[in-house]
């Protein structure tokens, strides 16, 4: 349907005015993104709908919405949204333009419908993501823009040979060039060309996960961006990669690759519970919280392919979604910190619930949702991954169990430093959460709360989505 290309035109003019319009670029930008979030809220109706154009060489312009696409289309709308209210307004429009133009190439992967298109929005969001850390980063900021391009690219150029080898064994068998995500997995090769496939799916989607060992570009790239680009690239740049686990490396339903990745989810879950209580910097130990979130999308895919048990998928399917609301509360609060003591070191804070007690309640909230507490998104996600990964392999879910305590552990250790405790008195007066930082972390944060009582409507999407794969 041609009202589809709505979703992928608007961004890009935004991005466009944005640019050109000086020092008004943030209430334009606030503006636009009210708009883009209430067109994505009016195209629920179009789920399951999609355009096509003519195919060249089996390459069309071909998008769509279904029960997987769309909740992130909608994540991605709430959090831009969020992080422009958060930005201070003093800098350059060009920061917002990029943007529109990172929200447009989102919207493309996850609304591209064959894996060449895929491959085009996959490799654009890497423009604006480098600039963003290479022009507004902290003191590492070339470097780590450096290093995020080579892990990313690197993986997008091996996924891009496994496209290739998929439609070429595609056309050997059919006479015809195809792309399509519906049919050119019914040619999955055999033999060598068989696991290269699935090394270039393999290493692009769990590098930008991301998962370990492919994980260390992740905490540099949310420390030394600025806070904004922290809450978007920390809740959306990962959903790339589990989008990409969940529409297309499942088809390899291959119970030893499962094996391998349900082992690299645990692994990372613990690692990075381990490593966050490790952490000196507040920052760095957010950015190693949500490595751990993104265990659970590893193990609840291995868990899939290993007993196709939908429950725990679909577990991690909401846990993608619920991720997406709650680092970003994280890292705005983290933000609001700095900002106001001048400091992210965790041995500097402590008893700020004194002077800054809305930061104090919103940063509890968002640890408390992080580490699965009932009544808040994550536990659903967490929840369903485990009573899932027990009934498919019991012992799995002990593991689950040992790093949730780790995470409880190191969350409520980091509570208990920064925001309970006697004030450190070096810090002088300080003051709370301004207005442009409260607001959305508060939105967040009720979305959570809203997700957390009645998940039913996000949730019930991927159910949908599962019984339609």
């Amino acid at each position: 349907m041609d009202y589809l290309l709505l979703l992928l035109v608007l961004p890009i003019l935004f991005s466009i005015f944005t640019l050109v319009s000086g020092r008004y670029s943030k209430i334009l930008s606030l503006v636009f993104s009210s708009i883009m979030l209430l067109t994505v809220l009016l195209f629920y109706e179009f789920i399951n709908t999609d355009f096509t154009t003519d195919k060249f060489f089996g390459i069309g312009f071909d998008v769509g919405l279904n029960y997987l696409s769309y909740p992130l289309i909608l994540l991605v709308t709430i959090v831009v949204f969020a992080a422009i209210f958060y930005q201070d307004p003093k800098i350059e429009s060009s920061y917002f333009s990029y943007i529109f133009f990172l929200q447009f190439s989102l919207f493309g992967v996850f609304m591209s419908q064959n894996l060449f298109l895929f491959y085009i929005f996959w490799e654009l969001v890497l423009i604006p993501s480098y600039f963003m850390i290479g022009r507004w980063g902290g003191p590492r900021k070339d470097y780590t823009a450096l290093k995020f391009l080579i892990y990313t690219h690197v993986g997008s150029v091996i996924m891009l040979v496994s496209i290739f080898v998929l439609a070429f064994n595609y056309y050997s068998l059919n006479g015809t060039f195809n792309f399509d995500y519906n049919q050119i997995f019914s040619a999955m090769p055999s033999g060598a060309l068989y696991y290269l496939v699935l090394t270039g799916f393999f290493l692009a989607f769990f590098i930008k996960l991301p998962t370990f060992p492919l994980h260390t570009w992740a905490p540099d790239v949310y420390v030394e961006s600025p806070t904004t680009s922290s809450m978007i690239f920390s809740g959306l740049l990962s959903k790339m990669g589990a989008y990409g686990i969940f529409a297309i490396f499942i088809n390899f339903k291959d119970s030893s690759v499962g094996w391998l990745i349900l082992s690299l989810g645990i692994i990372s879950l613990i690692y990075a519970s381990f490593s966050a209580l490790a952490q000196k910097d507040l920052k760095r130990m957010v950015a190693y919280a949500s490595i751990g979130h993104m265990g659970f999308i590893s193990i609840a895919a291995g868990v899939y392919l290993i007993s196709s048990s939908e429950l725990a998928l679909v577990g991690g399917m909401f846990m993608m979604f619920a991720h997406g609301l709650i680092i970003p509360i994280l890292f705005g609060t983290v933000g609001s910190i700095e900002r106001s003591t001048g400091t992210r070191a965790i041995r500097d804070l402590g008893g700020l619930t004194k002077m800054m007690p809305n930061l104090a309640f919103l940063m509890t909230g968002g640890f408390l949702a992080s580490l699965g507490l009932p009544g808040l998104a994550g536990f659903i996600a967490e929840f369903s991954v485990v009573v899932g990964s027990w009934q498919a392999i019991t012992y799995v879910s002990f593991l689950i169990v040992f790093g949730l305590v780790l995470s409880a552990s190191y969350h409520i250790w980091a509570l208990q430093r920064t925001i309970f405790g006697p004030y450190n008195n070096y810090l002088g007066k300080i003051g709370d959460m301004i207005p442009r930082e409260f607001w959305p972390v508060l939105i967040l944060f009720l979305l959570v709360l809203l997700f957390g009582i009645y998940p039913y409507p996000i949730y019930h999407m991927f159910q949908a989505y599962m019984g339609g794969v």
